[in-house]
Parts: structure tokens; sequence; C-alpha cells
């Protein structure tokens, strides 16, 4: 007799006060994660991995027409993410270092996110030794980058003498401004690789 083994998606919700970390770690492929208006302190940096596959994509996501707000903390960047076929969508986040670093990553998507008042980049795909396959970021804000004194770009995808690699990519519909307390405070850093 031969067993069959899987697992159902989930649409899992995540209230003010719930741990949202804990329901991110535990994601299966095909979980929809909606969370609910309100202010999540990271306290610390949100090390995320999602790994969903093509059929079963996880999806991390406001509940539609409420604020959710991820507050982080200066001295780390409120979230390091990876992993494959995910999206991470509606959320303004505001207090970190970096607002997102991503991970390797593939199939990935980052939409209508508010990302401000950060203390160096909005989001990066830079990480040496990294590869960023199929990256979607549309539909962001950013501004006050580089409040402690960081470089302060919006975005900074790709590395320095290609010590990592972003292809395949789609990057539209952003709106980048106030970055001039950065040292730099670039839109759209694209670096070789």
């Amino acid at each position: 007799m031969m067993m069959l083994s899987f697992l159902l998606a989930a649409e899992i919700h995540v209230n003010e006060g719930e741990d949202l970390k804990g329901a991110i770690d535990a994601a299966q492929p095909g979980d929809e994660i909606i969370v609910h208006e309100g202010t999540y302190v990271t306290g610390g940096l949100w090390a995320i991995t999602l790994e969903g596959t093509q059929a079963e994509p996880i999806i991390v996501r406001a509940a539609d027409g409420e604020e959710v707000r991820i507050e982080g903390n200066p001295s780390q960047n409120i979230i390091d993410i990876g992993g494959s076929h995910y999206t991470w969508k509606g959320f303004e986040m505001y207090g970190g270092s970096h607002g997102v670093r991503v991970e390797t990553s593939s199939h990935a998507t980052f939409e209508d996110l508010t990302i401000h008042d950060v203390a160096d980049v909005g989001i990066s795909c830079n990480r040496p030794d990294r590869t960023y396959e199929d990256i979607t970021i549309r539909g962001l804000e950013i501004y006050n980058t580089g409040i402690g004194g960081g470089v302060g770009e919006c975005m900074y995808l790709g590395c320095n003498d290609d010590a990592c690699q972003m292809w395949d990519s789609l990057v539209e519909w952003n709106l980048c401004h106030d970055t001039t307390q950065g040292s730099q405070g670039d839109g759209i850093e694209l670096k070789t690789g």
C-alpha cells in the first residue's frame, strides 16, 4: 500500500500583539499570511526564509485596506529575507539600518511597500556571493534614507566587481524621494552583475 503525504495550504491571519515572526517562520508552500492593522516591532534583526514553489508560492501581505507598520531597530536591518517563490506586500517599514536586505532569492516579489526613515538603504540585493533571479520590485515608496549617515540609496541592486548577480528582474512604478540625508542619496544604484 502506498501512502501519500502532503500539506494543505493555509490562510493565516495575524493580529497586532501576536507572533508575526513565528507565523512567517512556520509558513509552508501555498500559505498566505495576512497581517492585520497595527505596529509590529522587530526588536532586532528578522532573518526570514520563505521557500514556496512555482505552483504554491508563499504570500505575506497586509490585510486589504489596513495600515500595517513594521518598526525596526536602527542598529539592524528591518528584515533580511531570502528564498524562492514568495511575495512580501503592503507594509510600511521604518526604523532599521537597511529596510529590506534580500538574501539569495528567486521568483520573489516586493510590492506596495513604504520604506522610510532608515539609517542606510531602502532595499538592497547586494550581498556578495548571493544570486537574485526574477526579482520584481513594484510600487514601492522609499524616502528619508541615510538618516544614520549611511549612503542612503533607495535601491542598491547588484555588487561591485560582479561579487553577486541579479538577472531577469523587473523594477517598475516606484517612487524615491528625500534621500539627501545620506552621503550619496542615489535613487537606484545598479552595479555590475
